[in-house]
Formats: C-alpha cells, structure tokens, sequence
C-alpha cells in the first residue's frame, strides 16, 4: 500500500490514577451541583461522586488530560456528530471529550 503507516503515539500516563480521577469527578460534580434552571433553582443540588463516571481516558497533554465524562443527570440526544481532523472525518453521538487541568 502506497499508504504511509499511522502509529498511535503512546498514553503517558497509559492510564488515570485513582487520586486523579476522584480529583476530576469532585470538579464535575461541583459543575453540576452548580447548574440552574433560568429561575436560578439548582438543578442537581444534591449530585456526588458517584454520579460522574470517567468513560474514556485518551492521554495526558502538557498536564491537561482528555476524557470523556458522564453523569446520572445528562441525557444525551441521538444526534450524530461529525468532526474534520487532518482530513479523516470522525463521526460520533454521545458524551464529547472534555479537557480537564488540575489547579496548580
């Protein structure tokens, strides 16, 4: 094939540590907790922990990590989605990838 190879660049880390993964779920769940109807009521005041699920880890970038995250509370539409990255077009419905940095 005239095609060149593509290599995966490795994860460092390959994959979150528990302390770093916590560290993300308490910063998402004060986002929900955070959240309100236009009155100003809190939609989910009572959110913890245990509602947020880290879905997918995809590398550590100059300290900012990639995930996909998920909570009990979010409905998430059957839209697909498409998105261009160096001419591959990738299509994709569900939770999109967030970028999450500890505070320094």
């Amino acid at each position: 094939s005239d095609e060149p190879d593509i290599l995966p660049i490795p994860k460092n880390p390959e994959n979150l540590n528990e302390e770093t993964e916590q560290a993300i779920k308490e910063t998402y769940m004060v986002v929900l907790r955070s959240r309100t109807y236009l009155d100003g009521t809190p939609m989910v005041p009572y959110a913890k922990t245990s509602d947020v699920t880290v879905l997918g880890y995809y590398g550590t970038y100059n300290g900012a990590i990639a995930i996909k995250i998920s909570d009990s509370y979010s409905d998430y539409p059957a839209v697909v989605k498409e998105l261009e990255v160096a001419g591959v077009t990738l299509t994709y419905s569900g939770a999109v990838v967030t970028i999450w940095k500890a505070n320094q």
